[in-house]
């Protein structure tokens, strides 16, 4: 995947695909979370949002004379005679017309959910769906976990993490040079420890403020001005409030699912019916890794850190800093809830046809092609054999590079 990465860089519109501390820290002027041991290490990510693919790379499309983009032109169903190949594509609009496009090798690239749901429509040889004798397509539907997971107070100055709050840098050369996009620094678990324990991932991100000014309002319960007395002995005065946010990967799970419900839409195609489940493990885990990086943070002396899932609230989004959205946040400590703290979403749809080495595993082999049909490959975050904690944009680009070189060598 190494040379598909640093070859998508271009198309999502960042620097490079070097994402390495010391790079950033160089390209920032700023310094990274002073944390890195066996179990915690800082992370730096570009952040490019959003960037409207077609509006960047429309003309691009237009001006190909080996392509021809349908707008409004619906795939409602992948036919074919033995449910081995795919003969045609049948399309439908909202006007009613109707056709079907046929074509040596297909490729659906339709999302997360849609990937399944055209899947699970296409039924001329089989009431299951089609590629989906194992009843693997649409199972181990995943999303990103995003909680607000508590606050705390930095000893160096707010001026001195900037690097949490990110910076904007521009892009020096390519088609793309001058576009202006945003960096920044967080902390994650390690591939060692995450091996280790057998966990799965959680990354934290820190969304600073000043302090007397940063503290937040609480209607009761300490305060974060309160909070700073418990560094006293690691030197001066804390200048840095902090929420946390934690972002995380959730085990693999068979019975969350994209199915089909009873109801069609207007093209006649049954409706899509998400049966997301996230476990009470899930909910341990996170847990389990925020706790990990609350003490790796003590244990450098760079601050304290205290846990109140489900007793943060983020009130509204106020304004956007290299991107990304910064909210309004207050503390309610009645509502702590270690147990059943709420969870919320990436907007990230992955895993309903990943992709394993066998089809009792998965639904796409190593190339994502679909185990049980010749002719169809999948393309996107449907193929992710785990949700990992990352973003998914960038190697849902990667992966499609890869599959574009795969099958013009092998259409040759």
């Amino acid at each position: 995947m190494v040379p598909y990465w640093d070859r998508a860089t271009e198309w999502v519109r960042i620097s490079d695909g070097d994402f390495s501390v010391d790079t950033w820290e160089r390209r920032l002027g700023v310094s990274a979370p002073p944390i890195d041991t066996f179990a915690v290490e800082p992370l730096a990510f570009q952040i490019t949002f959003p960037t409207k693919f077609g509006d960047v790379y429309g003309a691009d499309l237009r001006a190909a004379a080996n392509i021809e983009v349908l707008l409004h032109a619906n795939a409602v169903n992948l036919a074919g005679d033995d449910g081995q190949t795919v003969t045609h594509v049948d399309v439908a609009t909202l006007s009613g017309v109707s056709f079907s496009v046929a074509a040596r090798a297909y490729v659906l690239a339709a999302g997360g959910i849609e990937n399944a749901r055209l899947l699970l429509a296409s039924t001329d040889n089989d009431p299951a769906g089609l590629g989906n004798s194992n009843d693997l397509v649409g199972r181990y539907f995943s999303e990103h976990l995003q909680i607000y997971a508590g606050f705390g107070v930095l000893e160096p100055d707010f001026n001195d993490v900037s690097g949490l709050r990110g910076g904007e840098v521009a892009i020096t050369q390519g088609r793309h040079a001058g576009h202006v996009h945003g960096a920044k620094f967080a902390l994650g678990l390690t591939d060692a420890h995450l091996r280790s324990t057998a966990t799965t991932g959680v990354e934290l991100q820190f969304l600073p403020g000043r302090l007397p000014d940063g503290v937040p309002l609480q209607e009761q319960g300490i305060a974060v001005g309160e909070i700073s007395a418990l560094m006293a002995h690691t030197g001066p005065e804390p200048g840095t409030a902090v929420y946390l946010q934690a972002l995380a990967e959730q085990e693999l799970n068979p019975q969350s699912r994209v199915m089909l419900g009873t109801s069609t839409d207007a093209l006649g195609m049954r409706q899509v019916q998400l049966d997301w489940q996230y476990t009470t493990a899930d909910r341990r885990r996170v847990i389990a890794g925020l706790r990990v990086m609350a003490e790796a943070i003590g244990a450098a002396d760079w601050g304290r850190v205290q846990l109140v899932l489900g007793g943060v609230h983020a009130d509204a989004h106020d304004h956007m800093v290299s991107g990304e959205f910064l909210s309004i946040f207050r503390s309610v400590p009645d509502e702590i809830d270690l147990s059943g703290f709420p969870v919320g979403v990436g907007f990230h749809h992955m895993c309903t046809t990943r992709m394993a080495d066998s089809a009792a595993e998965g639904v796409v082999d190593p190339d994502c092609r679909m185990h049980e049909v010749d002719n169809l490959w999948v393309a996107g975050s449907s193929v992710f054999a785990t949700g990992g904690t990352a973003t998914p944009t960038m190697s849902i680009v990667a992966l499609s590079i890869r599959l574009a070189d795969h099958l013009q060598d092998l259409l040759a």
